[in-house]
């Protein structure tokens, strides 16, 4: 017969606490390294910095990106069916089409706009659950804020 040693709960509580509380600190990690990183990479040859710029964009910003669709769905499809990807993603490609050209012609005023929507869109997702998605409203159907 194998006996197990077993912690008390109190000690499993707290591990999990402690836990919960290092996941926590987690994005403002990132958020210090990618910044750390991308202001080091202002002093690395023109090739290295574009590279350290596109690892942080497809690190984050892909991922962060896909969690689009699946936010779009449920408020789509109910009106457009099986076509509510195309009337998600087309717009969504343009976009990112006309991000990638204003970028070319002049990169500065779109790394202004940029971060200006990002600090929006992200100010939007820590407003938490329940905000509604103005634009998603619309395509949906929908008057801001009502079903």
């Amino acid at each position: 017969m194998t006996v197990r040693a077993s912690r008390p709960p109190l000690a499993a509580a707290d591990a999990a606490g402690r836990l919960r509380a290092a996941t926590a600190r987690l994005p403002h990690l990132a958020a210090a390294l990618v910044a750390l990183g991308l202001v080091a990479s202002a002093f690395l040859p023109r090739e290295a910095s574009w590279l350290a710029a596109l690892s942080v964009v497809i690190v984050l910003g892909v991922p962060h990106g896909a969690l689009d669709g699946a936010i779009a769905a449920p408020l789509l499809r109910p009106r457009y069916g099986r076509a509510w990807f195309g009337v998600f993603a087309i717009p969504y490609l343009g976009l990112s089409a006309l991000v990638l050209l204003a970028w070319q012609l002049a990169p500065l005023a779109a790394l202004a706009g940029f971060l200006a929507l990002s600090v929006l869109h992200f100010g939007e997702e820590d407003a938490g659950p329940g905000v509604p998605h103005v634009l998603l409203d619309r395509l949906a159907g929908r008057q801001h804020g009502r079903p």
